[in-house]
């Protein structure tokens, strides 16, 4: 295995299928959400993703970081899609079963560098203080890595975060409804009854380039006023975040990745 450090932006957008192959359909993995991110966010950092090969050049693995300066801590290293957009599902992208030998390769990088053209290059001297949030505690990949960082004298530090939530729904909506209560599935077929098969309700979902606009207004209007009403300002309240979401929901339309729903009762 062979690691090669990525620092311009356009390099990241030649890797991108084979990049996208690694992210097992997790869009925070993605390449377009991480080179999103980075155009929107990367203004004060220095893009350190590092590329992983094979002896013929077929990308293997991915750790998407960057650099980021801070004056206490020194050059942290730090997963693309970082800070306020509180990505999630982080992890060292590599091929179904190669997770151990990528994370070797990379923590070998990091602690001892790799020599190229007899120029020596990576190693401890790019960084001081490797920061994973947004993991998942049982990740594989980080798991090696960690083993592997401590093993070369790495101090390393670990304690629980915000958990990030999924919920796993049936395959049907007769199953769904199978799982609640006589009372609530009362509930449920009355709403049913009064509002959608009424016509009073109507569910609109974004499918055309020329509705998204429609669709992020509300979403946009919605979230903001619900906040400002809590005392907060709403996440939307950063040029920069509005800006990077608006711009990844139209590259995920344009891939029908986007699921955007909005709901209108009596024409609200």
């Amino acid at each position: 295995m062979h690691v090669r450090r990525i620092t311009h932006v356009i390099e990241l957008h030649s890797l991108g299928p084979a990049w996208n192959r690694l992210a097992g359909g997790i869009p925070f993995r993605l390449c377009e959400w991480n080179s999103t991110w980075w155009r929107h966010y990367g203004q004060q950092g220095q893009l350190y993703v590092l590329a992983v090969v094979d002896a013929d050049g077929e990308l293997m693995g991915v750790a998407p970081w960057y650099i980021e300066n801070a004056r206490a801590r020194g050059r942290v290293l730090r997963f693309l899609g970082s800070g306020e957009v509180c990505s999630d599902y982080h992890t060292i992208l590599s091929r179904p079963g190669l997770e151990e030998t990528v994370a070797k390769a990379v923590a070998d990088y990091l602690c001892n560098g790799v020599s190229n053209d007899d120029d020596q290059v990576g190693g401890p001297r790019d960084w001081d203080l490797l920061q994973m949030n947004g993991v998942l505690a049982d990740d594989r990949t980080l798991r090696t890595l960690i083993t592997e960082l401590s093993g070369r004298g790495a101090a390393v530090h670990e304690e629980p975060t915000l958990n990030c939530w999924r919920l796993n729904f049936p395959n049907s909506w007769e199953e769904y409804e199978a799982l609640l209560s006589k009372n609530h599935r009362k509930q449920i077929r009355r709403l049913q009854r009064t509002f959608f098969d009424s016509g009073r309700a109507v569910l609109h979902t974004v499918s055309r380039r020329e509705e998204l606009p429609t669709g992020w207004e509300i979403l946009v209007h919605l979230h903001q006023r619900r906040w400002i009403t809590q005392g907060e300002l709403g996440v939307f309240h950063s040029p920069r975040f509005t800006a990077f979401h608006r711009d990844i929901a139209e590259q995920f339309l344009n891939k029908d990745r986007l699921r955007l729903h909005w709901l209108e009762v009596d024409g609200k």
